[in-house]
């Protein structure tokens, strides 16, 4: 009869120990990477609950023009926290107009003149909306009707502002001389010619009108034209349209003393704003 032997009592306990403190270590590091993985869940909620709290971004200037659908807005962090806006790398801003009906579109810089930009707390940026690149939301804001303009800026915070679309005209006029503004070394009693490119840098059509001052001695006659076809009371036929230019040419006889110098002044005005002008100067000095 074959004799059966069971594990001694001593090898059972050090088997059950074994089995026990393996158990425990398994239990230990499961526990532990849980542990680290709610805790790092819990760290980026506060984070990103932190950043919510301390994100504020106001809207000081709104102005919305009529005439070019244009909208001058100046954006101002109140807040704690860098905001990177009009970006379309990784959190898009999205932008609701609401003016009888609602419409959206994403702020980048197909439709914001200065976007993206960083703003850093405390910063101030001044950007321009071209409303025109947006048909949609263009064609539901109507003139002198309140309309609601709300800005969502990197799923953090967002700030509204209501408005009333006006019609203002933006008078800017800028003068470029394609000639030197002097010429020495003229023969007496001779016509000098000097062309100048006048740019209509308005938001609407202009015209421009001129006044001439003569400094010298004994200044000839000074004549102005329009391309040489004549000496025009207005520049282009009396219309320039926003960022077209009509060419001056100011023509200037040297004086027939000789040894002295023929200087202009010509002032060009706007005629939709007249406090806005613009002087050029010309001088021929003959020899």
């Amino acid at each position: 009869m074959a004799i059966k032997r069971g594990i001694t009592p001593i090898i059972a306990i050090i088997l059950v120990l074994m089995i026990t403190v393996s158990a425990a270590g398994v239990m230990f590091y499961w526990l532990s990477r849980i542990q680290h993985q709610q805790q790092g869940t819990i760290e980026s909620s506060q984070k990103q609950l932190f950043e919510t709290l301390s994100s504020c971004v106001s809207i000081p200037t709104f102005r919305y023009n009529t005439i070019d659908n244009q909208t001058d807005v100046v954006f101002q962090n109140c807040g704690n926290v860098l905001h990177r806006i009009g970006d379309t790398d990784l959190i898009e801003d999205r932008v609701i107009v609401s003016s009888g009906s609602a419409c959206s579109f994403l702020l980048n810089s197909s439709n914001c003149i200065g976007c993206p930009f960083t703003l850093e707390p405390g910063a101030v940026q001044d950007v321009i909306l071209n409303f025109t690149a947006v048909g949609a939301c263009n064609a539901n804001i109507k003139g002198n009707i309140r309309s609601e303009i709300s800005f969502f800026i990197d799923r953090k915070t967002s700030v509204s502002r209501t408005f009333i679309p006006e019609d203002e005209v933006i008078c800017d006029i800028r003068t470029a001389n394609t000639t030197a503004q002097k010429l020495t070394g003229i023969a007496i009693d001779t016509d000098t010619t000097f062309n100048f490119s006048i740019t209509n840098n308005g938001n609407a059509l202009d015209t421009f009108s001129y006044t001439t001052t003569t400094v010298g001695t004994a200044c000839g006659p000074i004549r102005l034209h329009e391309n040489l076809t004549g000496a025009p009371v207005y520049l282009n036929a009396s219309q320039v349209n926003p960022g077209n230019n009509a060419t001056l040419v100011v023509v200037v006889r040297a004086s027939t003393l000789g040894l002295t110098s023929c200087s202009t002044e010509i002032r060009i005005r706007s005629n939709n704003c007249n406090s806005i002008s613009k002087a050029i100067n010309t001088t021929a000095v003959s020899a």
